[in-house]
């Protein structure tokens, strides 16, 4: 990340009434509206591959609440499983367990 770069962390996919670790996504991204026009670059740090969960949450509603905050570009940077290399050292992995238990 290119010094001086503002970042900021938050987490999604609560579910239910009890409270979920903060910041909620959904607050976040449009406090960041609030800061800023900036081109938005979301990285799903907590998922090692898209699923419904990721996609939704991430492509749909924090693109909407950036768009609708005044944010124009909203960038979602690749989950590990787009990069062939991550099927590799997960299978590296797999295979040094199966050696070490053997």
């Amino acid at each position: 990340m290119p010094r001086g770069t503002e970042w900021s962390l938050a987490y999604q996919s609560k579910l239910g009434p009890l409270p979920w670790t903060k910041p909620y996504l959904e607050e976040e991204v449009p406090r960041l509206a609030r800061v800023s026009r900036a081109p938005l670059v979301i990285v799903p740090l907590s998922f090692v591959a898209d699923c419904l969960e990721t996609l939704y949450d991430l492509d749909i509603v924090a693109c909407e609440l950036a768009r609708t905050g005044g944010i124009e570009k909203v960038v979602r940077v690749a989950s590990f499983n787009a990069d062939p290399a991550f099927a590799r050292i997960v299978a590296a992995m797999a295979l040094q367990q199966k050696a070490e238990a053997a």
